[in-house]
């Protein structure tokens, strides 16, 4: 059979093609564009307070005691359990026709 020597020959010429293209990386060479600092300009551009990049703010009415907390219970294993509810609880008028009946028709 011929086909296998001409399968053999595109298999060898195909890896030999490949294999030259992992010497050349384009972002490596000279001649390509390399952006520097493009991303703390940008930043610079969108704050609103340019101090803000030297010094970060608070935020207003954080309750930091109790999400301190929190995260202490995870961290030592004794979160506390999410309340036990079905969906009659959660609609609050225990049947649900209403939400289904006024979808329209």
């Amino acid at each position: 059979m011929r086909t296998r020597p001409v399968v053999h020959g595109v298999l060898l010429s195909l890896s030999l093609a490949l294999a030259a293209c992992s010497d050349f990386e384009p972002l490596v060479s000279d001649y390509a564009w390399r952006p520097q600092g493009v991303t703390q300009r940008n930043l610079a551009v969108m704050v609103a307070r340019p101090t803000d990049l030297i010094r970060g703010r608070g935020a207003a009415g954080a309750d930091s005691p109790v999400a301190i907390a929190a995260a202490r219970r995870l961290y030592e294993g004794r979160a506390k359990a999410l309340p036990k509810q079905n969906s009659r609880q959660l609609n609050g008028s225990g049947t649900g026709a209403s939400a289904v009946g006024s979808a329209g028709g």
